[in-house]
This record gives C-alpha cells, structure tokens and sequence, in this order.
C-alpha cells in the first residue's frame, strides 16, 4: 500500500514539473523575438501563430466535448412522458421519508401517497402549509 501512494506521488511530482516546464517553453516561444531564440540555439519551431491559435483550438474543443457530452446524455435518457420516467421493474420504493439521525439511506423512490400527505396534509396534523397558505 506505501509503495503504491509513494509511486503514485512521484508520477505526481513528475506530472506537475513536466507541466511547468511546458508552460515555460511556451511562453518563451510564444514571447521571445526569433532573434533571442536563435541566439539559445533554437532554429527550428513552429510559426508564433501556433502560440495562439492552439491554445484558442483547445479551449473550443473543450467547450464542443462538454455540449456534446450534455447533448448525448439528453438523448440517452427517457423522454419525459415515457412510463419509465414514472417506475420501471428495477425502482425500489419506500414510504419512509426521514431515515434515522446520522443515518445514510439507500436511493430509493418515496411512494406518491407519503409524497401527498407530507405536502398537502392538514398543517394542524403535522403535514407542510397548502399554497393557499403560504
């Protein structure tokens, strides 16, 4: 267990100065005069218009994956006046509303009835206000 935290920190270490040392590169590409760059020895690099049309092509393709992500997921799902948005074989149903303190429950669906007894019950016998009273 030790061996696998400590090969994971120093992939970690590794990951994180290999980033800065890229951010570094970047920006002397993208910001020093070709002339400073050929004095370091550096001759062959791309154009400078890469240095702000790359970054400018990854923000967009991130910005594409999220919508699509979303786009996806939405027609995955049921349509909302599908029979299984309601209940399906597999739903667990309780009619306990409140779990003990402390306790974590299970996901399951709460029957409709306690649902409508909780919400539009008499206030005077513990339920929650009607509209008309709030």
């Amino acid at each position: 267990m030790a061996a696998e935290r400590l090969v994971t920190e120093v992939y970690s270490f590794v990951s994180f100065v290999a980033s800065i040392l890229a951010a570094v590169a970047w920006l002397v590409w993208a910001y020093a005069p070709d002339e400073v760059l050929a004095a370091l020895g550096v001759t062959y690099y791309p154009d400078k218009w890469w240095a702000i049309a790359l970054p400018t092509y990854l923000v967009a393709t991130l910005f594409f994956v999220g919508y699509t992500y979303v786009a996806l997921n939405m027609m995955a799902g049921c349509p909302l006046d599908s029979a299984d948005m309601i209940r399906d074989p597999s739903t667990e149903v309780t009619s306990v509303l409140f779990g003990a303190a402390g306790e974590i429950p299970d996901i399951k669906d709460i029957d409709l009835g306690v649902i409508n007894r909780v919400l539009f019950s008499d206030p005077g016998a513990g339920g929650a206000r009607t509209p008309t009273q709030a």
